[in-house]
């Protein structure tokens, strides 16, 4: 090579590794900044953890101080109803014409049926023997039109006698309703003065689980306890929501009916429409229309992943003993007026924007934050 080209080449190399440089400087000046931000991300999602965790630590030592007597004590046994054949097998609500008055269920005991432990173990929290009455079906959308439901009467029920139409269990929570019903309807219960839903069997849960009995407020408080809500506040609507459903279920009077808060009455598509038990413990009836209308129920658990990180009651205070006042009976607590009337608002129930994402049809119901108390 001449002198000339020798000068030519090392030129371009110097070139060349300027560029290579300048090109490396700028590679790592973007990931720093990529570094940078995801820092500040975690530190941001770490202090809202720990905000988040201060004040669910907050409400649970307050719940702690109040030491919330266990009223499950005073709840009387059952007595099992001679005239009502326990050959009945068949799961047909809608078929069964309940006269038993409200007070004899308002939250009595009864003894659990023999039930599949492989179905029990995560629904129930209870020792329960093996034999299986109902069994899990594949979840499908839509899923077939169950064979044991009554074709409804040309003669239009009054709504307390209205029950919707469930099909076979295909979740933990269906198991839990239909279970629940199936039994305490075979069984004549006595009367009991405790506040309903009793607060105790979530707040204060019992000792090692017994198979000798359970109140409908043990029954709906295991499933709160076992489910994935993440808000102490929304455990405890879901509790009250659930215990009042299943009542009525059991009871199907005109006063279980009337106690029933509005929202979760039951649409004229779930009274028309076979569907899954789970839909109708959704708070908001436009999101169980558009359920039994749109959705794969396949999809419920991931439907019940997403909402339950984000379901909110949007309570507007921070003490926890507001939510909360003392029985009639002057020893245990129940669930303060103010608050049952805030809960049984369906508009002050809500999710996040993610959760609307993942299902469009929650639109209507999410929110951008999470209200915080104050």
């Amino acid at each position: 090579m001449t002198p000339s080209q020798i000068e030519s080449k090392r030129s371009i190399d110097r070139e060349n590794q300027r560029y290579c440089r300048a090109k490396r400087k700028s590679k790592l000046d973007q990931l720093q900044q990529q570094v940078d931000a995801l820092t500040k991300q975690l530190e941001d999602t770490r202090k809202e953890l720990q905000a988040s965790q201060t004040r669910e630590k907050s409400w649970s030592e307050t719940f702690a101080t109040l030491r919330l007597p266990n009223d499950q004590g005073t709840e009387s046994k059952y007595v099992e109803n001679s005239e009502r054949s326990s050959k009945d097998t068949s799961y047909n609500l809608a078929s069964v014409d309940y006269n038993t008055s409200l007070a004899s269920y308002t939250d009595s005991t009864f003894d659990i049926p023999p039930l599949d432990s492989s179905l029990s173990d995560t629904s129930w929290d209870l020792d329960i023997p093996s034999t299986p009455p109902y069994t899990l079906l594949s979840p499908s959308a839509p899923l077939p039109w169950s064979s044991h439901f009554t074709i409804p009467s040309p003669n239009p029920s009054p709504p307390w006698k209205s029950i919707p139409l469930l099909l076979s269990a295909t979740t933990q929570l269906d198991l839990v309703i239909l279970t629940t019903t199936d039994t305490l309807r075979r069984h004549g219960l006595r009367n009991t003065t405790n506040p309903f839903p009793s607060i105790s069997s979530l707040l204060n849960p019992p000792g090692p689980p017994s198979s000798e009995s359970c109140s409908i407020s043990d029954a709906a408080a295991a499933q709160v306890r076992r489910s994935p809500l993440q808000d102490v506040l929304s455990r405890v609507g879901f509790l009250f929501v659930l215990s009042h459903l299943l009542r009525w279920y059991i009871c199907r009077t005109e006063e279980s009916y009337e106690q029933l808060p509005a929202f979760i009455r039951p649409t004229k598509m779930q009274l028309s429409i076979p569907h899954p038990a789970w839909i109708d413990v959704i708070i908001w009836p436009e999101v169980r229309d558009a359920i039994i209308q749109k959705m794969d129920w396949s999809r419920f658990e991931e439907y019940r992943q997403i909402v339950s990180r984000s379901l909110s009651v949007n309570w507007p205070h921070s003490d926890p003993r507001s939510i909360l006042q003392i029985g009639d009976d002057g020893k245990s607590y129940r669930l303060s007026d103010t608050f049952e009337r805030h809960i049984c608002t369906p508009e002050n129930w809500s999710v996040d924007k993610a959760a609307a994402e993942a299902f469009p049809f929650l639109e209507s119901v999410s929110r951008e934050d999470k209200f915080v108390s104050v």
